[in-house]
């Protein structure tokens, strides 16, 4: 006789109630292999492969092109928030697209005559000037953070600031090649032989082809488990709405060599998504798309027959969401991912958990009951990598700041078209503002929530997805569910902390 349930049984005892994470645990399995056995390669979505199943949410307080890009270098996947011009996001995905293993190929540039002042929201420390502003354009100049002021020097062409090319560290292709390819490390030697924080390196015509920092040489490694292209080029996707402007979003993000795109609405069971879906696949068959979100079986077998290539779950259980409260719509996590699962495999779909991932457990949890990989918010928005803006208390702490997408705040950015509302007229807020803790850099944090997602598949038996997958079906893996008392004993206690 079995301790526990299967994953099966659980829901069959439990129909009609809505269970979350919590409510259920995993239940020890016989193990006869060691941590470095396991892997977590897994499907993002029909054509995409990652070898951690962790994605950046869409988040305008989460992921740019900085966090898009250590996502796909340490094995996931981001995609880049749409609460910004088609412009601003198009250039984010070309900042991914274009980070060539320490070489940057689509830098972001100036011309000499364009203003300081419209640098104000630049998020980049060392911009090449080029003489027609052109990324390829012929090499002029470069301007880094350390020469201008804002508050003296907005007015100011960038030409007066600059450092002029004569002036410059500049390096030849032949320079950082071996053989004919591209070699970091020769790049490494000229710059820290340099004074200076980058290093521009340019045709035998002087136009500027690549662009190498002091930065991302100071962190750069070896990154074997990076998601990439067939062209040995990151991935990265980003998100769209449901309106007719977001075709030409679609079109221009294609353009800048977007891997996958996420039709991102809060309630992705209706037409809108279907025609979106349809209208994508139809112009453009070679880009994935993640389609939702959706917490129901016929809402994703419908997603699924419009052309969906991932199906993402989840309605109102983020941390900042209020969605369940307000609209008294949604279901809770598991039962959700559960069920989608069991209509999205038989389609061979995968299917992306999207929201209340707060512990590497969840994600473990999230794969037992069918998910291929999780979409985090919360967990990565206290990154130094997010996008949100830092706040430090007077007690010294740091904080950043990190609001829903259904806030009233992130609607009157452009949010709005994610909820299907009008911000010229009523409207009712889905989500808060609030801070999280800083929590350092994403590529000192992924590693440590992967740690815990392989402890708890040793301690399971299980050293993959498709074990996972087969014990599941099989009803080997045993869970049960907990009670409030179970939840309260399992977590820190009768401590003072």
């Amino acid at each position: 006789m079995s301790d526990g349930v299967s994953i099966k049984e659980l829901f069959e005892i439990s129909k009609g109630a809505s269970l979350a994470y919590n409510d259920l645990i995993l239940l020890p399995g016989h193990t006869d292999f060691g941590v470095e056995d396991i892997n977590l390669n897994t499907k993002l979505s029909r054509n995409i492969e990652l070898k951690i199943p962790i994605v950046s949410a869409p988040m305008d307080t989460v992921t740019g092109d900085e966090l898009a890009r250590w996502m796909a270098l340490l094995g996931g996947i981001g995609f880049i928030h749409y609460n910004n011009t088609i412009e601003e996001q198009c250039e984010m995905v070309k900042a991914v697209k274009g980070y060539e293993n320490g070489f940057i190929n689509e830098p972001f540039v100036k011309k000499p005559e364009n203003l300081i002042g419209e640098l104000k929201d630049c998020p980049y420390s060392n911009i090449p000037i080029t003489e027609d502003g052109a990324s390829h354009g012929k090499l002029a100049g470069l301007l880094t953070k350390y020469d201008f002021a804002f508050e003296r020097h907005s007015d100011i062409p960038i030409r007066e600031r600059m450092i002029e090319l004569n002036e410059l560290k500049v390096a030849r292709l032949d320079q950082v090649a071996t053989n004919g390819n591209l070699d970091l490390s020769k790049a490494n030697n000229l710059l820290f032989e340099s004074y200076s924080s980058a290093l521009p390196i340019v045709d035998e015509k002087g136009g500027l082809e690549y662009l190498v920092t002091r930065k991302d040489i100071e962190t750069n490694v070896e990154y074997p488990l990076a998601t990439k292209d067939s062209h040995k080029k990151l991935r990265v996707g980003a998100a769209v709405g449901t309106r007719e402007l977001d075709k030409e979003r679609a079109r221009a993000l294609v353009m800048a060599g977007v891997d996958a795109i996420k039709i991102d609405c809060a309630h992705g069971h209706t037409s809108y998504q279907i025609e979106m879906i349809n209208y994508i696949k139809k112009t453009y068959p070679g880009v994935d798309i993640a389609s939702g979100n959706v917490v129901t079986s016929n809402a994703a077998e419908d997603l699924i027959k419009a052309g969906a290539d991932a199906i993402c779950v989840g309605m109102g259980i983020g941390s900042m969401c209020i969605t369940q409260e307000v609209t008294a719509a949604g279901r809770a996590q598991a039962s959700a991912i559960y069920h989608v699962s069991q209509a999205a495999k038989k389609y061979n779909i995968p299917v992306i958990a999207d929201g209340g991932i707060s512990q590497s457990g969840h994600i473990l949890k999230a794969w037992i009951l069918g998910a291929h990989s999780c979409m985090a918010g919360n967990m990565l928005a206290g990154t130094d990598e997010s996008l949100g803006e830092w706040i430090v208390t007077k007690s010294g702490e740091k904080l950043k700041r990190y609001r829903g997408m259904g806030s009233y705040e992130a609607m009157k950015a452009g949010s709005d078209r994610r909820y299907s509302v009008n911000m010229n007229k009523e409207k009712a807020a889905e989500g808060v503002v609030a801070s999280v803790l800083s929590k350092g850099h994403v590529y000192d944090l992924l590693p440590t929530i992967t740690a815990g997602i392989k402890q708890g598949m040793l301690k399971i038996g299980c050293k993959n997805i498709d074990e996972i997958r087969q014990k599941a079906e099989k009803g080997e893996i045993r869970v049960e569910k907990r009670t409030f008392s179970a939840q309260k004993e399992g977590d820190v206690h009768d401590l003072i902390l």
